[in-house]
């Protein structure tokens, strides 16, 4: 090793500890970035030998790219449901276009929320990349369970939107009505008759005792009121008549059903009769959508103790004691078009979408991508990473698993950026830049001496 490899020494001294300072100025810059993992620059010898000869050329030192992605920077509450922090090793995948995924990149910046279009995109721009599940909200078996290789995993990768609306209506189709009726209640005196008009329930000219609305959602997801009333003939008989609003029902007919309800003298249902006990079919006026109802009134029979008895009569839907009016619950299986209220995502990374209409919607996961050393990825702007030689193979793990980290919800995490271990740095790095320049000046002068002695 002679002089002039001395001096390529000092002057790789001088580049690589200023390389350093970069790195300390980029890391102080970033203190206070969500997200952000503070550059840990690694210093490598340069060594030159060809092997035809029997030393080496030593040329001082280089600066190796490294990030402590791997080191947990601390994790602050916030009041958005859709921004996410992650508790132990994983990153989430993101990508620079909604549509499509030509590269992928990684990132802990989980400052996330919905653009115009429902998609979760972060404030650099970097959408939020997950799993779509089923109807069921559940995963493709090639996605469950462990661990999953990163090819598989990337092909299945789509940009998390949240719908504004939750279009997967379902028409109502069956009702449970569980209510109570009076059973002191004195019996209508007056004229009733369910099929004139001038003396039903359905046309208003007779008051039900008690009635019941029932809001359900017709053949097109909109939102339709059916009334249940009921009026007391006599001694454990009730009449009871099904109807709408005349000006929502075609035909102008608001009576949709009659029938009666019998009980027993415990007030357990005896009995079920008329139109009631069968499926009520709707026509609803103006887009000609419908419904075909069963309407369930519990389970009817005989007293508990009749000898012989087959079917014992229950309280588990209609009853009569003498008690008031109440509506216990009303069971129905459809439901409207509902507008989305809020977005939950939980530990596991579920991505829930929550609707007006009281519907709750799986509809994503959000897969951890793992690497043996995360620390070599490269970096990008905008707090991302991707994938590098000395990464090491990607792995999609699950959330809250045996191998990746914990989702947080309402959360970010900050800067895992050391400010005192960044001033030590400074002082060092200003030494050991100072040092490699007087190297240089020092194999300046020998030079010139020797130089100076053929002269």
């Amino acid at each position: 090793m002679g002089l002039y490899s001395s001096m390529n020494a000092g002057i790789n001294g001088v580049k690589s500890y200023g390389e350093r300072m970069g790195y300390i100025s980029h890391n102080i810059a970033n203190m206070t970035t969500e997200g952000f993992k503070q550059g840990t620059p690694v210093f490598e010898q340069l060594v030159q030998n060809d092997g035809s000869v029997p030393f080496h050329s030593y040329n001082g030192a280089r600066v190796v790219d490294r990030h402590a992605v791997n080191t947990q920077g601390q994790v602050m509450r916030t009041d958005s449901t859709t921004d996410l922090a992650i508790s132990g090793n994983g990153l989430f995948v993101v990508s620079p276009t909604a549509t499509g995924m030509e590269k992928p990149y990684y990132t802990r910046a989980g400052a996330f929320s919905p653009d115009h279009n429902g998609d979760l995109v972060n404030n650099a721009g970097y959408y939020l990349q997950g799993w779509k599940l089923d109807a069921q909200g559940n995963l493709s078996s090639a996605l469950s369970g462990g661990n999953v290789a990163g090819g598989t995993g990337l092909g299945s990768l789509v940009t998390i939107n949240i719908p504004k609306a939750d279009t997967d209506f379902t028409a109502t189709s069956s009702i449970a009505l569980q209510a109570n009726l009076k059973s002191s209640q004195v019996a209508y005196s007056g004229v009733y008759n369910p099929a004139d008009p001038l003396h039903n329930m359905a046309s208003g000219t007779v008051i039900p005792q008690f009635s019941r609305t029932v809001e359900i959602a017709d053949s097109s997801g909109n939102p339709r009121e059916v009334q249940v009333g009921f009026l007391k003939l006599a001694n454990n008989s009730w009449a009871v008549e099904i109807y709408g609003k005349a000006a929502d029902i075609s035909g102008g007919n608001p009576q949709l059903a009659t029938g009666t309800i019998n009980f027993n003298g415990d007030g357990t249902l005896a009995s079920v009769a008329g139109g009631i006990s069968q499926p009520v079919g709707i026509s609803w006026q103006n887009d000609g959508s419908t419904n075909q109802i069963s309407f369930n009134w519990g389970t009817a029979g005989v007293p508990f103790g009749t000898t012989g008895a087959v079917l014992i009569g229950r309280a588990d839907g209609m009853s009569q004691f003498d008690a008031i009016y109440h509506v216990t619950s009303v069971g129905q299986d459809g439901h409207v078009i509902g507008k989305l209220d809020n977005v939950d995502i939980d530990k596991d990374g579920y991505v829930t979408g929550n609707y007006s209409n009281g519907t709750t919607q799986r509809l994503y996961k959000i897969p951890l991508a793992s690497f043996l050393d995360p620390n070599m990825l490269d970096s990008a702007t905008g707090d991302v990473f991707y994938e590098s030689a000395r990464s090491s193979q990607l792995l999609f793990v699950q959330a809250d698993g045996e191998n990746g980290g914990k989702i947080q919800t309402g959360a970010l995490e900050q800067s895992n950026v050391d400010l005192s271990t960044q001033f030590t740095d400074i002082v060092f790095a200003q030494h050991a830049y100072q040092a490699n320049s007087k190297l240089i000046n020092v194999d300046d002068t020998m030079l010139q001496s020797a130089v100076d002695m053929v002269r």
